[in-house]
């Protein structure tokens, strides 16, 4: 393509200093007529090849009407004052156009093609050419003060997995925000390389996100850096300086607030009875990053002392956020409210997750069995009982309390039994299997309960 523009131009030359024009003899070029061409949002393409030579002649010839300069990018100077309104890429077999970062023409205007310049056209042996184009440029100049960005209340750049990849059009709140905050002070900005960026988004003096577009300009893709600082989420606060800039430049749109989302950092587990071979181990460091339990001492977990009911009720309420009861009423003679599972155990009994071990006693330090831990969690999440969901135990059967909840335990992923025959439903549950059953049931994510209307 880069060719075919210098071969235009050589040829144009060539035929106004050799051949006179009564001289030629070959089919005129075609005029197509008008080209709209509108970088109201910065960006625009010419993806057929034969529009994008017919507007590579065009530029040719314009003579005296504008000034077009071939360089990388070329610039398209439309009031000839020196600047670069418009710029033009080779983009594959098509141009990409974009604002010229000092432009100085705005709003609508069109270039009309005259008698002389579609005469150098024709000098030139050009197929076809455009008698004019319509350009749509961002307001500026006396409409500066009446242009208003779009704006987007708020939007996320999730980098937890390390990069994110979007369509150009789909990132440019994004970008746009990134640049407001920078020009503003708020974060650090370099250009690298065209269309290559770092940020720096805490101001440490080192870079943090790398920045790059597609060399066909479609997509955008920002990335964390190895040796990034940035340790938590952070979220960045578009300032007035910051809306003026958006302003200033004609941003297309901006989000008042943008959210940096970043990896968690590595968490460290601190139990020597917890090892990373252990099938329960992530599900202790997600219990213990939630609050669910602190291990039995700073260093030790205890993953096969065996839990009693206070302590299942007490992890299920903890892993739900710790709701509270509606009303007071216990009606339990064993559970006093300066027990540490009080709270717990009125909520698990208002919501109907148990409901004792009698009408008046809740028998908090009993062993939790297996059958009772995945009830109480079945009933939790307000679970269905699986349709058509084989039962490959033979030591549950279907007049069991503890049937659908084992059914759907099997079904949810949580538990596969003792055995492939056996569940073994009235066998004490252990730490490990209790928040591992919580970890599984809840995907590892921080889940917030809401209470039976």
């Amino acid at each position: 393509m880069k060719k075919r523009i210098l071969g235009l131009a050589l040829t144009l030359a060539l035929a106004l200093t050799l051949v006179p024009w009564p001289a030629l003899a070959m089919d005129p070029p075609e005029d197509v007529g008008a080209l709209n061409v509108n970088l109201t949002g910065g960006k625009a393409e010419i993806t057929d090849p034969k529009c994008a030579d017919a507007f590579l002649a065009t530029m040719a010839a314009l003579g005296d009407l504008a000034d077009y300069t071939y360089g990388d990018p070329d610039g398209l100077d439309l009031d000839r004052n020196g600047t670069s309104d418009v710029l033009v890429s080779v983009v594959g077999d098509g141009l990409l156009l974009e604002n010229g970062s000092s432009a100085s023409v705005f709003g609508a205007y069109t270039l009309t093609l005259d008698e002389a310049a579609a005469k150098r056209v024709a000098d030139a042996g050009a197929p076809a050419f455009y008698s004019s184009i319509n350009f749509k440029l961002p307001p500026g100049g006396d409409e500066y003060d009446d242009y208003v960005p779009g704006v987007v209340k708020s939007d996320t750049l999730d980098l937890s997995k390390g990069l994110e990849s979007r369509p150009v059009e789909d990132f440019w709140a994004v970008i746009n925000s990134l640049l407001a905050a920078a020009y503003s002070g708020v974060i650090n900005m370099t250009e690298q390389d065209t269309d290559v960026y770092l940020y720096d988004i805490d101001k440490d003096g080192s870079d943090d996100i790398l920045g790059t577009v597609t060399p066909d300009h479609k997509t955008t893709t920002l990335q964390l850096l190895a040796d990034n600082s940035l340790t938590a989420d952070r979220v960045i606060t578009i300032t007035p300086a910051g809306i003026a800039y958006a302003k200033q430049i004609h941003s297309p749109c901006y989000c008042e607030e943008l959210t940096i989302k970043v990896p968690a950092p590595a968490q460290t587990n601190p139990f020597s009875d917890v090892k990373e071979a252990d099938y329960f181990y992530e599900a202790v460091l997600w219990a213990v990053e939630n609050g669910v339990t602190s291990g039995t001492s700073p260093n030790t977990f205890a993953p096969d002392a065996v839990c009693s009911r206070a302590e299942v009720v007490t992890f299920l309420w903890r892993a739900v956020h710790e709701p509270r009861a509606k009303t007071a009423a216990n009606p339990f003679t064993d559970v006093k409210p300066t027990d540490y599972y009080y709270q717990a155990v009125l909520w698990a009994y208002e919501n109907g997750i148990t409901s004792g071990s009698t009408a008046t006693t809740f028998s908090p330090k009993d062993p939790c069995g297996r059958a009772q831990v995945v009830t109480f969690i079945f009933r939790t999440m307000r679970a269905s009982i699986p349709e058509e969901q084989n039962n490959p135990f033979t030591d549950v059967k279907p007049t069991d309390y503890f049937y659908g909840p084992v059914l759907w335990a099997v079904a949810a992923g949580v538990t596969s039994g003792t055995s492939p025959t056996t569940f073994s439903p009235n066998a004490n549950c252990t730490r490990a299997q209790v928040v591992t059953f919580l970890f599984r049931a809840l995907g590892g994510t921080w889940t917030y309960w809401e209470s039976t209307p």
